[in-house]
């Protein structure tokens, strides 16, 4: 989606933010709009989803909509938190929002793969901040030492990263395991590997478990 001055055109295109990387991708329902909704003052009506509930990633979106930032630029903009379950692919393409947040670079691929029109247009993180997780072990020395081991993994996921990990490492679907949000099951296997974000879930598991998780950062 194009953000134009004053009153803007939206093209037939709906925005993904993917690992820090905002993209475009085909919205149905956009494709018969041509111009921007409005707000009775004139700014522009905005819906934004993110990735997961509100949480420090995010806090400078929910900064600008305190600051009063975004209406100074003419800009209505409502924020709709994200969750388990929450697909914001799903979301952007029935018209339910015109922004969306992803939570790994993989979500734009997958819309490239899909012949979806999707353009990168930003990044916030220098770094992909997805990780792979797993408990203390001297042995495990890169992703590669990861095969057969259980992943917990979210169904989004599974379609995102888990792809080219599987492409690249030879990982196989019988290693899937259902994520929950949840670090009990991957405390309670030794042997388990979990999904995350580098600057969430390794400092949850320390705090819960009581030591230093193994992170291996998939932008490395």
């Amino acid at each position: 989606m194009s953000r134009d001055q004053n009153r803007p055109l939206i093209a037939s295109r709906r925005v993904v933010l993917a690992g820090g990387v905002i993209a475009t991708m085909a919205g149905l329902a956009s494709c018969f709009r041509s111009e921007a909704p409005v707000d009775d003052q004139g700014r522009v009506r905005i819906r934004f989803a993110t990735d997961w509930l509100a949480q420090a990633e995010q806090g400078g979106f929910y900064q600008a909509l305190a600051s009063g930032a975004y209406e100074k630029r003419g800009l209505n903009v409502q924020i709709v938190q994200g969750g388990p379950g929450v697909n914001v692919p799903q979301l952007l393409a029935a018209g339910a929002v015109e922004l969306g947040m992803g939570s790994n670079s993989f979500i734009p691929f997958n819309l490239v793969a899909e012949n979806a029109p999707v353009k990168a247009v930003a990044a916030f993180f220098q770094k992909d901040p997805q990780v792979l997780i797993a408990h203390p072990d001297a042995a495990l020395k890169s992703i590669a030492d990861l095969r057969g081991r259980p992943f917990l993994l979210a169904d989004a996921s599974i379609t995102a990263f888990w792809v080219w990990l599987k492409a690249k490492y030879g990982f196989t679907d019988d290693q899937v395991r259902k994520y929950t949000f949840n670090p009990a099951p991957f405390l309670a296997d030794e042997r388990a590997v979990q999904q995350g974000y580098l600057t969430s879930e390794p400092f949850t598991i320390k705090d819960v478990g009581g030591f230093d998780p193994k992170v291996f950062l998939l932008a490395d």
